[in-house]
């Protein structure tokens, strides 16, 4: 996921490694049960629920693959009333076989809006 030499400067973090960076930067303590009402049974949407115990937070987290349209999501979490403020952050690509490489510009694009 990390590609180095013998130069730092082409050191080449992959986009599978700023998919994971983004996914573990924010901790569960536990997860939380789903109930997915769309009618395919798996993709191009993975994602799981949980929350953090510690910081009182309930979390989300979900990955697209495989899709080049929208792919609307919508969630309810127990005991957070609808309006309340929460934080989303999108990673994505301009081209979807697009990938990083020496010499090149980082291609994940991360947008976050609270």
């Amino acid at each position: 996921m990390i590609s180095y030499t013998a130069d730092a400067s082409q050191d080449v973090m992959s986009t599978s490694w700023h998919t994971v960076s983004f996914l573990s930067s924010t901790r569960m303590t536990s997860t939380l049960p789903i109930t997915n009402n769309a009618t395919a049974a798996v993709g191009p949407v993975y994602y799981v629920a949980g929350e953090n115990a510690d910081t009182g937070s309930s979390i989300f987290k979900a990955a697209v693959y495989n899709s080049s349209g929208d792919v609307p999501v919508s969630i309810t979490f127990a005991g957070v009333a609808a309006g309340t403020k929460a934080n989303l952050t999108v990673l994505t690509a301009d081209d979807p076989s697009a990938y990083n490489q020496p010499g090149s510009d980082n291609v994940v694009n991360t947008q976050s809006t609270s």
